[in-house]
């Protein structure tokens, strides 16, 4: 599609490969301030590709059956969030949910849902960078909650309200899709379809923590929006489940081999406590001697 063939006065889509995709600046996602479409428009021009992924024919049904199987799930899921939720507010205090903004389908802006993992306001001082595993800023009940993806429950309500599908690709922040778009060609070709909670994507890659592994799950994003279907959304779903579980297991056992190694080092700079002390007494013992030597020396 040429931006030519777009409807008159709209931005031109994600899937209008080679011209200008329009990303609008992020609101500040704690504000209760709609995403309006007033706001001013940042233009970023995507590399030309030399080949369009179309769309499987199962996305003009997909968004109807992925929230039917949200509600559904949402039913079951919703004591869990309780729990959770409580366990962010006891452990971490408020706010419990946290918004931030992320570019959707055709480039349009909306609010995400999650549980808060971070510190209150972590961007402050550092504005928008990268997370990794071990990112000081996520706190301890946010670890876990990270690793078993439970923070991300609440996204649910971005797949009721029509902002994402539950498989897809995920979304990203306007920030870091400027940059993307700029670096690699086929980037923006994600966007041609709503983003997802889970998908082929992120069980195959896992997180984002640099731009190095992005080609890799474009590719396997965009291999997805050409050949989805509905039992393809089943089996991503039902592997979801082994892959948290794998996580948290990965989890644990580092977890019990970093607490083991604390334990050995403290052991260790324990032991050496216990010698230098034991050489300080022996030394002091020493000169003590000497001198009650030199004085009976002198006395004789």
């Amino acid at each position: 599609m040429h931006e030519s063939s777009l409807p008159k006065g709209s931005p031109p889509t994600s899937h209008a490969v080679g011209t200008p995709f329009h990303i609008r600046p992020p609101a500040d996602p704690s504000s209760d301030e709609p995403l309006r479409s007033e706001r001013p428009l940042t233009t970023v021009r995507s590399p030309p590709v030399k080949h369009v992924a179309e769309p499987s024919g199962y996305f003009r049904l997909k968004p109807l059956v992925d929230r039917s199987i949200t509600a559904a799930l949402m039913v079951c899921a919703l004591p869990l969030m309780c729990i959770v939720a409580v366990a962010v507010l006891v452990c971490d205090g408020r706010p419990v949910f946290f918004r931030q903004v992320r570019v959707g389908r055709h480039g349009r802006h909306f609010r995400i849902w999650k549980f808060r993992t971070m510190q209150h306001n972590a961007e402050r001082q550092t504005g928008a960078v990268w997370s990794c595993v071990t990112d000081p800023r996520v706190t301890r009940l946010g670890r876990w909650l990270r690793c078993s993806h439970l923070d991300e429950l609440p996204q649910f309500l971005n797949v009721l309200s029509g902002d994402m599908n539950l498989v897809g690709p995920r979304p990203e922040r306007p920030e870091f899709v400027r940059q993307l778009a700029s670096d690699i060609p086929d980037y923006l070709q994600r966007t041609q379809v709503r983003p997802g909670i889970t998908g082929q994507a992120q069980l195959r890659l896992g997180y984002d923590e640099s731009v190095a592994n992005i080609p890799r799950k474009v590719a396997c994003d965009l291999d997805y929006i050409r050949t989805a279907g509905f039992l393809r959304d089943c089996g991503i779903l039902v592997s979801t489940l082994p892959h948290i579980a794998q996580q948290l297991y990965r989890r644990w056992t580092d977890d019990r081999r970093r607490s083991a190694s604390d334990q050995a080092t403290s052991l260790l700079n324990q032991t050496a406590a216990a010698g230098d002390m034991t050489h300080r007494r022996d030394g002091t013992s020493s000169r003590t001697d000497s001198r009650h030597g030199a004085h009976t020396r002198h006395d004789d």
